[in-house]
């Protein structure tokens, strides 16, 4: 069977999409989590920092460290789950859970 080299760089470049919005979202989504949050604006107005000009949940940053933490360890287990999920293809080719499946008229 011959290196399927299409494949590797779909693949690849689906790795480096993930590498370049995970920093993206961890640096973003605790500043949603926590703006409008008057404590939150505080440390930012002593830090030097400006507020940021976003309509954000108004979270204490516990809970924000809790839903960011979950977000991870929920993941732990979904990610296996779907993945023993996934279907094989008549042909053999791997099938994602959540892809759209068409359907094959049968030849009788």
């Amino acid at each position: 069977m011959p290196f399927n080299w299409k494949r590797t760089f779909v693949v690849g470049f689906g790795f480096l999409g993930i590498s370049v919005i995970w920093p993206i979202f961890n640096n973003f989504v605790p500043i949603f989590l926590q703006a409008g949050n008057p404590e939150y604006n505080r440390q930012l107005l002593e830090a030097g920092r400006e507020i940021p000009k976003v309509a954000g949940f108004g979270l204490a940053p516990g809970l924000a460290f809790f839903i960011m933490t979950w977000d991870n360890l929920i993941n732990v287990f979904i990610q296996p789950w779907a993945g023993a999920r996934s279907g094989t293809a008549s042909a053999g080719a791997n099938r994602g859970f959540w892809s759209a499946r068409r359907s094959r008229p049968s030849h009788s």
